[in-house]
Parts: structure tokens; sequence; C-alpha cells
């Protein structure tokens, strides 16, 4: 009738008839399959034509790589697939393609987020699988607490923390832990020492931080350790060369604090303290009192001294053939009412304010004290 009639076998010559169709749906096949197809007109059959049905393999990921950085910035991801190009993509459906190739370095990011990576290989997609970039977060210490003791000892330091564990180092890079928390009482130290802290959330590690534990020494104060004082002196009226808030005790050690007004008894050894308004010194300057001149070692000294006009009104002149360094006034009790540093052969004091009375004047001259008796109208 003219009419073509079609026929397909699974062999090249014999085989089995699989379809009478021009087109031919093949069963479920895995692999590249080839198949056969003749035609027939006017009872004439032509040669079978092979014709092959080409399975392209589905690619895959085959593995991928996560990463995770402290605090905000860039992540780089990693896959790997069994054939094609591998994509990145934000979603894990449709969405954008964000990056091609086996590394993808995400953009600045701020919060953990998950991307999804594919291959193709010709016109065969795998499905996406999920990478995660993680941001952990960044640790950072946010207060510290210095701490300072007298002498030397213990001294506890605190800082504070963003989370995390806090560790405490005496490097600032490197070395071994101290101690963790947020508390540090550091060994014994004599001298001013710096420690450093840290916070780690074992991810993030903050920079370390300084933190400085003082120590505050204070010297005993000096001066002559033999003096000579006149009846009626008393500890007030001892000399130190040096020294600051000077404090009389009996003992060189803990004791008792002797007041200044107390009259000076002949052989006693008394023990002078300074303070620098934070901390006393612990060792003292012992000085044993004798009775003899009136606290001075060296008469001489002040042979050619004037201490005038006596009685006095209002100014009251001392002057000296040699260097003056020192004058004090104090009352009859002992108590300083003024002192002044003079470097200088004359002086003056003002003592129109003072209520009438008797006043000791205290002269020092080259290391040597001279105490005067001036009466005030």
């Amino acid at each position: 009738n003219g009419t073509n009639t079609w026929a397909w076998y699974d062999s090249a010559s014999g085989g089995n008839l699989l379809a009478t169709t021009p087109t031919y749906l093949t069963p479920v096949i895995s692999v590249d399959t080839t198949y056969y197809v003749a035609t027939d007109r006017f009872g004439c059959t032509s040669l079978r034509t092979a014709i092959t049905a080409a399975v392209t393999p589905l690619p895959t990921v085959t593995s991928v790589l996560p990463a995770s950085r402290c605090g905000t910035g860039s992540v780089t991801l990693s896959a790997t697939a069994s054939a094609g190009t591998i994509s990145w993509w934000n979603a894990p459906t449709a969405g954008a393609n964000v990056g091609t190739g086996p590394t993808y370095n995400t953009a600045i990011i701020s919060a953990t987020t998950t991307y999804y990576v594919q291959t193709t290989n010709n016109s065969c997609t795998s499905t996406r699988t999920a990478v995660v970039a993680t941001i952990d977060s960044a640790q950072t210490i946010t207060s510290t607490t210095p701490a300072s003791r007298c002498d030397a000892g213990t001294v506890t330091l605190s800082a504070a923390a963003t989370g995390g564990t806090l560790n405490w180092y005496a490097d600032a890079f490197g070395g071994s832990i101290l101690a963790t928390g947020s508390n540090f009482t550091t060994p014994s130290i004599s001298s001013s020492t710096t420690y450093y802290a840290e916070v780690t959330n074992e991810t993030c590690t903050s920079a370390r931080t300084a933190v400085t534990a003082s120590i505050t020494s204070v010297n005993a104060p000096t001066g002559n350790a033999n003096q000579s004082f006149c009846n009626g002196e008393t500890v007030g009226l001892l000399v130190t060369t040096s020294g600051s808030n000077i404090v009389w005790y009996n003992a060189a050690s803990t004791g008792v604090v002797i007041p200044n007004s107390t009259p000076l008894v002949s052989g006693a050894i008394y023990y002078a303290s300074q303070n620098n308004g934070t901390c006393e010194s612990t060792s003292r300057l012992a000085v044993t009192a004798t009775l003899g001149n009136c606290l001075g070692i060296d008469e001489v000294t002040f042979s050619q001294i004037k201490v005038y006009p006596n009685p006095v009104t209002d100014m009251l002149t001392i002057s000296n053939t040699e260097m003056m360094s020192g004058i004090m006034v104090a009352d009859m009790l002992g108590r300083i009412l003024s002192t002044r540093n003079v470097n200088d052969t004359e002086t003056q004091i003002d003592m129109s304010n003072y209520p009438t009375g008797t006043y000791l004047v205290e002269v020092t001259v080259d290391g040597a004290v001279k105490t005067f008796k001036v009466m005030k109208r």
C-alpha cells in the first residue's frame, strides 16, 4: 500500500522485535545500549540501522568541607564531585549562583550561613548539598581590675569578658596558663608585676590584656642613730633627715605608737617609721636618746647662730654663718606646728598668728640639730 512499517530489534540480526512504531521508548537502562531499526515498504525490508541510547551517569558531589572563623569575615568552603563543573548557590533549590569551582570564598558574613553546592556534567545536574560557613562569636576582655598592696605578698587581680573561659598568663604571648577564672591571686611578689588575661570559647580566643599587680615599698626614714636632748624636750623633737608623716614607736616592729608630746627618756631607743599616704614603712629608724645638749650633736655648728627678736611679735629672724637646711616650730607639748626647707644662711618665720606663749624652734645645720626656746608676745 506504499506505507513504511517500522521494526525495532535488540540485535543486528535476529533477536527480539521490540516495537513497530517510528519511535521507541526503551526500558530503564543504566549504561549505553544499542538498538536496531528497519523499515519495510512494498514487502521490501531495509537493512537494520544501529541507534545507540546513550546514558550519561548522574554526577554527584562526593565530599564537602565546611569551615568556620571568629567574628565577621569571609569563610572558604570546599567540595569535590564525581564529574562535571561544581557550582555554589545560596538556596537548596532555585536561588542565585554565587560561585563556581571546588572552593568558594563567601561574602563578608557576620552570622553562620548555609550555602549549597551542586555539579553539572553535560546536561545532568546533581542534587544540591548543604555546606555551612560557621561564624563563632569573637571573644573580648571587657574590663580589668588591677590591684596593689604595701610591701611583698600576694595580690588579687580581676577581669571580665564577653563569655568563655578566662585564663591568666605571665607573658603577653605564649607561656603556660597560671590560673583560670575571673579572679587571679598572684604568687608572692616583691615588686610590681604585669600579668595578662585572655578569654577563649575553645574556638575563638581574644587578645591578651595586661593587668598590673602593684607593690608599694616604703623605706625607713633616715637620721642620726644617736641624738642628745635636754630636760623637757619631747619625742616629736627627735630629728629625721628624710621621711614624711613620721610616727615613733617603742619597738623595731609592731609595738606601740609614742605620741610626739611624750618626754624623752635618756638611754631609751625610739623607732621612727614614715608613711607616703598609702603605705607605712615596715623597717624603722632606731634612735638612741641621751640627756645632754638640746637635740644637737655639734655645738660648734651653731656657735654663730642668731634667733631674734626674742620675745617676738611677728617676724622671727634666724641667721647663721653656715648654711641652714631646715626649720621646725613646735609647741611645748612637742606638737609640730610648721616645717620649712631653708638651704640659706638666713630665713624668717611669720609668728604673728601664733598665740602668746613659749615655742621650740628647731634649726638643722649639716645634719645637726639645735633647739631654741622663743617667747611669743
